[in-house]
């Protein structure tokens, strides 16, 4: 939808061909179905916000940028406000306002919009793109094609992954597609038992570990455990390094940081206040309140904690010796699950892998093969974080795609 604006705003004809019955299929389910379209951050930390090959987008933002995204919205009409973390929604919570407002758009600049349209594959003679061919059989003549078709994941919106295959059929490389931004699986007894299941913990450090105990990365926010696994936006940042992980060595772990904020000692520290001030109360009652500028800890999570340690969660407080406060700091600091696996591509957020970046250039998006065909979006081998970067390289790609095509003398 932007590249098909960005390039009928140019002054070209532009045909935009749909494989669904309607428009922003996958984009109606981003953000919770709330749409975060972007983030508030610098340019610079939304490049660090997509770490698989953010850079590549450095040309693309340098002309068009979050801010002029923005921009471009609230000129449409949308009404935006910030979050948390510097996500940016629209005012209406709802993503079919932003769909509404690009659909409107695409009328009024006169797309021809075709439903229902199925590419076969793309034409090309020559190094030169020539048009395409649809599974209906018929053929449509351009000396411009941008494939914005995205990634794997969500495959039941329709984005399948076709454009992999006519990039590869053009001569392009597709780098290995796995899934990014996914709920991780594990087999672990916190898990498997269920005793966890539901429990959310806000704003953990979640750290991924190296075979021999390397910290990989850390991504701080909230988790959720699941009756698979975990989740959560802290989960999601790190699955793609857990899974990289795993396919290596065999292993992976995550290391959880109840508490991010309070050095070691200083939760020693304060398991010893509260010994001494609640000594008769029982562990799973007294340990609850070291949390106390941030509320409780779960009862279920001490209890479960207490138990991994091997002590009696009825047991006195006052009772603890120096070793069992340390070990209770311990895994307050970093408590471990062991990863197994992730739910499948499908279900991610984001595909992993894709076109390879060597072959586009960045200032355009046209292909180094293909003269006149550009790629955009999820079906580059780019990857962010949630929070509005994956939105974000979409938009923009699509609009400096859509841009230079429009620029391109026509030559047939």
């Amino acid at each position: 939808m932007m590249a098909s604006i960005a390039g009928a705003a140019c002054g070209q004809r532009v045909i935009l061909l749909e494989k669904n019955e309607d428009l922003g299929k996958k984009l109606a389910l981003t953000g919770g179905g709330r749409c975060n379209l972007t983030n508030s951050a610098p340019v610079d930390q939304i490049i660090e916000g997509i770490p698989g090959n953010g850079r590549f987008l450095h040309s693309a933002l340098s002309r068009w940028d979050n801010e002029d995204l923005r921009a471009f919205f609230e000129g449409l009409g949308v009404k935006l406000k910030e979050e948390d973390h510097g996500r940016i929604f629209p005012r209406s919570d709802d993503a079919r306002t932003v769909i509404a407002a690009l659909k409107k758009r695409i009328g009024e600049l006169g797309i021809d919009l075709s439903y229902c349209s199925r590419v076969d594959r793309l034409l090309a003679r020559d190094g030169m793109i020539g048009g395409i061919k649809l599974s209906s059989g018929a053929t449509i003549e351009s000396s411009r094609v941008i494939v914005a078709t995205g990634g794997k994941s969500f495959s039941s919106t329709g984005s399948s992954g076709d454009g992999y295959g006519f990039a590869r059929a053009l001569g392009h490389t597709v780098t290995p597609l796995s899934p990014g931004e996914v709920p991780l699986t594990s087999s672990d007894p916190c898990i498997r038992t269920g005793q966890l299941q539901g429990l959310s913990l806000q704003d953990s450090a979640v750290c991924v570990l190296s075979q021999n105990g390397r910290r990989i990365v850390t991504q701080r926010n909230d988790v959720l455990f699941t009756h698979f696994g975990l989740s959560g936006p802290a989960v999601l940042a790190a699955s793609s390094f857990a899974l990289k992980e795993l396919a290596k060595t065999g292993e992976a772990r995550l290391s959880l940081d109840i508490l991010p904020d309070t050095a070691f000692s200083e939760v020693i520290r304060r398991i010893e206040d509260s010994a001494q001030e609640n000594g008769d109360k029982s562990l799973k009652n007294g340990l609850r309140g070291i949390l106390w500028e941030r509320g409780f800890l779960p009862e279920r999570l001490v209890r479960y904690f207490l138990l991994q340690l091997g002590l009696d969660p009825e047991r006195k407080l006052k009772t603890l010796t120096k070793g069992e406060n340390q070990s209770l700091a311990g895994i307050l600091k970093g408590f471990t699950v062991n990863i197994d696996g992730s739910l499948p591509l499908e279900k991610a957020f984001v595909t992993c892998g894709g076109v390879d970046l060597r072959e586009i250039d960045p200032k355009t998006m046209e292909s180094k093969l293909i003269g006149g065909l550009y790629f955009c979006g999820e079906v580059l081998d780019i990857q962010g974080y949630t929070g509005g970067y994956n939105l974000t390289a979409a938009f923009v790609t699509g609009h400096l795609a859509g841009q230079s095509a429009a620029r391109v003398p026509d030559t047939l």
